[in-house]
Protein backbone atom coordinates (compact mmCIF):
# COMPACT_ATOMS: atom_id res chain seq x y z
CA UNK A 1 0.00 0.00 0.00
CA UNK A 2 1.01 3.21 -0.68
CA UNK A 3 0.20 5.88 2.07
CA UNK A 4 1.07 9.79 1.47
CA UNK A 5 2.57 11.17 4.85
CA UNK A 6 2.47 14.97 4.77
CA UNK A 7 4.41 15.54 8.14
CA UNK A 8 7.09 13.68 6.66
CA UNK A 9 6.77 14.88 3.32
CA UNK A 10 7.16 11.05 1.09
CA UNK A 11 5.04 8.34 0.01
CA UNK A 12 5.65 5.45 2.11
CA UNK A 13 5.30 2.04 0.66
CA UNK A 14 4.11 -0.36 3.24
CA UNK A 15 3.45 -3.71 2.40
CA UNK A 16 -0.45 -5.02 3.85
CA UNK A 17 -0.72 -8.54 4.13
CA UNK A 18 -4.52 -9.19 2.53
CA UNK A 19 -5.26 -12.82 4.33
CA UNK A 20 -4.75 -10.41 7.40
CA UNK A 21 -7.25 -8.17 6.95
CA UNK A 22 -9.71 -10.93 5.86
CA UNK A 23 -8.64 -12.56 9.61
CA UNK A 24 -9.17 -8.79 11.76
CA UNK A 25 -12.74 -8.47 9.82
CA UNK A 26 -13.54 -11.86 11.34
CA UNK A 27 -11.89 -10.95 15.12
CA UNK A 28 -13.92 -10.77 17.81
CA UNK A 29 -13.60 -7.41 19.74
CA UNK A 30 -11.43 -7.32 23.37
CA UNK A 31 -10.20 -5.15 25.56
CA UNK A 32 -7.88 -2.71 23.24
CA UNK A 33 -4.76 -3.92 25.46
CA UNK A 34 -5.26 -7.34 23.54
CA UNK A 35 -4.33 -5.14 19.93
CA UNK A 36 -1.80 -2.60 21.20
CA UNK A 37 0.21 -5.94 22.52
CA UNK A 38 -0.35 -7.88 19.12
CA UNK A 39 2.71 -8.01 16.81
CA UNK A 40 2.23 -7.02 13.21
CA UNK A 41 3.05 -8.50 10.33
CA UNK A 42 7.00 -8.34 9.90
CA UNK A 43 7.14 -7.08 6.62
CA UNK A 44 4.71 -4.62 7.43
CA UNK A 45 6.14 -3.83 10.52
CA UNK A 46 9.79 -3.79 9.16
CA UNK A 47 9.34 -1.32 6.24
CA UNK A 48 7.20 1.19 7.96
CA UNK A 49 9.57 1.39 11.16
CA UNK A 50 12.28 1.28 8.28
CA UNK A 51 10.75 4.57 6.36
CA UNK A 52 9.77 6.24 9.58
CA UNK A 53 13.03 5.56 11.08
CA UNK A 54 15.10 6.89 8.25
CA UNK A 55 13.00 10.14 8.63
CA UNK A 56 13.64 10.98 12.02
CA UNK A 57 16.80 10.70 11.87
CA UNK A 58 18.85 12.59 14.40
CA UNK A 59 15.71 14.16 16.20
CA UNK A 60 16.42 13.82 19.75
CA UNK A 61 13.35 11.33 21.79
CA UNK A 62 10.91 14.52 22.86
CA UNK A 63 11.36 16.01 18.94
CA UNK A 64 10.53 12.01 17.86
CA UNK A 65 7.69 11.67 20.01
CA UNK A 66 6.39 15.01 18.67
CA UNK A 67 6.74 14.01 15.35
CA UNK A 68 5.17 10.59 15.66
CA UNK A 69 1.89 12.71 17.05
CA UNK A 70 1.98 14.92 14.50
CA UNK A 71 1.81 12.22 12.03
CA UNK A 72 -1.13 10.77 13.95
CA UNK A 73 -2.78 13.83 14.00
CA UNK A 74 -2.28 15.05 10.57
CA UNK A 75 -1.90 12.04 8.27
CA UNK A 76 -4.83 9.95 9.05
CA UNK A 77 -8.88 11.15 8.79
CA UNK A 78 -10.79 10.72 11.38
CA UNK A 79 -14.09 8.95 12.00
CA UNK A 80 -15.58 7.56 14.63
CA UNK A 81 -16.72 3.79 13.89
CA UNK A 82 -20.50 4.17 14.30
CA UNK A 83 -19.69 6.42 11.13
CA UNK A 84 -17.55 4.00 9.34
CA UNK A 85 -18.57 1.05 10.24
CA UNK A 86 -21.56 0.90 11.96
CA UNK A 87 -20.07 -0.85 15.06
CA UNK A 88 -17.51 -0.55 17.25
CA UNK A 89 -13.99 -1.75 15.64
CA UNK A 90 -10.62 -1.72 17.05
CA UNK A 91 -7.67 -1.83 14.50
CA UNK A 92 -4.27 -4.19 14.96
CA UNK A 93 -1.41 -2.04 13.59
CA UNK A 94 -1.86 -2.73 9.88
CA UNK A 95 -5.67 -1.58 9.51
CA UNK A 96 -4.55 2.20 10.24
CA UNK A 97 -3.34 1.29 6.61
CA UNK A 98 -6.50 -0.03 5.07
CA UNK A 99 -9.37 1.94 5.93
CA UNK A 100 -10.11 5.54 4.90
CA UNK A 101 -10.08 6.69 8.26
CA UNK A 102 -9.34 5.85 11.98
CA UNK A 103 -10.01 6.70 15.67
CA UNK A 104 -9.17 7.11 19.24
CA UNK A 105 -8.20 3.93 19.85
CA UNK A 106 -6.63 3.08 17.11
CA UNK A 107 -4.60 5.45 16.64
CA UNK A 108 -3.82 5.33 20.49
CA UNK A 109 -2.94 1.16 19.27
CA UNK A 110 -0.51 2.51 15.91
CA UNK A 111 1.21 5.50 18.24
CA UNK A 112 2.34 2.98 21.45
CA UNK A 113 3.48 0.21 18.69
CA UNK A 114 5.86 3.68 17.05
CA UNK A 115 6.78 5.15 20.21
CA UNK A 116 8.05 1.27 21.47
CA UNK A 117 9.85 0.56 18.08
CA UNK A 118 11.07 3.27 17.18
CA UNK A 119 12.09 5.35 19.84
CA UNK A 120 12.66 2.91 22.94
CA UNK A 121 10.11 4.37 25.22
CA UNK A 122 7.42 2.41 27.81
CA UNK A 123 3.61 3.25 26.81
CA UNK A 124 0.55 2.84 28.53
CA UNK A 125 -2.81 3.13 27.46
CA UNK A 126 -4.99 5.52 29.16
CA UNK A 127 -8.98 4.54 28.44
CA UNK A 128 -11.91 6.47 29.62
CA UNK A 129 -15.51 6.40 29.49
CA UNK A 130 -15.25 7.58 25.37
CA UNK A 131 -12.17 8.20 24.55
CA UNK A 132 -8.52 5.90 24.96
CA UNK A 133 -5.36 7.91 24.83
CA UNK A 134 -1.64 7.34 25.25
CA UNK A 135 1.19 8.62 28.23
CA UNK A 136 4.84 7.91 27.18
CA UNK A 137 7.28 7.57 30.17
CA UNK A 138 10.07 10.11 29.56
CA UNK A 139 13.23 10.72 31.36
CA UNK A 140 13.76 13.53 30.59
CA UNK A 141 12.56 16.93 28.35
CA UNK A 142 8.70 17.00 28.79
CA UNK A 143 6.73 19.21 31.08
CA UNK A 144 3.05 19.14 31.28
CA UNK A 145 0.28 16.19 32.49
CA UNK A 146 1.44 12.94 33.90
CA UNK A 147 0.76 9.78 35.32
CA UNK A 148 2.85 8.89 38.63
CA UNK A 149 4.01 4.80 38.18
CA UNK A 150 6.00 2.42 39.52
CA UNK A 151 8.37 3.02 37.42
CA UNK A 152 8.20 6.67 36.61
CA UNK A 153 6.06 9.43 35.50
CA UNK A 154 4.73 8.88 32.03
CA UNK A 155 3.23 11.79 29.97
CA UNK A 156 0.32 12.18 28.47
CA UNK A 157 0.69 11.61 24.61
CA UNK A 158 -2.81 11.99 22.77
CA UNK A 159 -2.80 10.93 19.04
CA UNK A 160 -6.38 12.12 18.38
CA UNK A 161 -5.87 15.59 20.33
CA UNK A 162 -5.17 17.28 16.87
CA UNK A 163 -1.58 19.36 17.61
CA UNK A 164 -1.05 18.40 21.00
CA UNK A 165 2.64 18.13 21.67
CA UNK A 166 3.66 15.55 24.81
CA UNK A 167 2.54 16.06 27.53
CA UNK A 168 -0.86 17.88 26.86
CA UNK A 169 -4.23 16.42 27.91
CA UNK A 170 -7.36 17.16 26.21
CA UNK A 171 -9.07 19.48 28.72
CA UNK A 172 -12.11 17.13 29.47
CA UNK A 173 -9.97 14.55 30.30
CA UNK A 174 -7.38 16.16 32.65
CA UNK A 175 -9.30 15.86 36.36
CA UNK A 176 -10.84 12.35 35.07
CA UNK A 177 -8.93 8.94 35.74
CA UNK A 178 -8.78 6.63 32.88
CA UNK A 179 -7.86 3.39 33.58
CA UNK A 180 -4.54 2.16 32.85
CA UNK A 181 -3.05 -0.59 30.86
CA UNK A 182 0.59 -1.51 30.52
CA UNK A 183 2.04 -2.30 27.61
Amino acid sequence: AHFKSQVFGCELDIPVNNALKSFYEGYPQTTVNVYAQSSPDSRFSDCLLEQLGEKMAGLDVPEKINELLRFLHYDFSYKVDSDQFGYEKQFFCEENFIYEANDCEDRAILFSFLVRRLVGKKVILLEYEDHIATAVRFDEGCDGHYINMDDGRYYICDPTFIGATAGMCMPRYVEKKGRVYVL
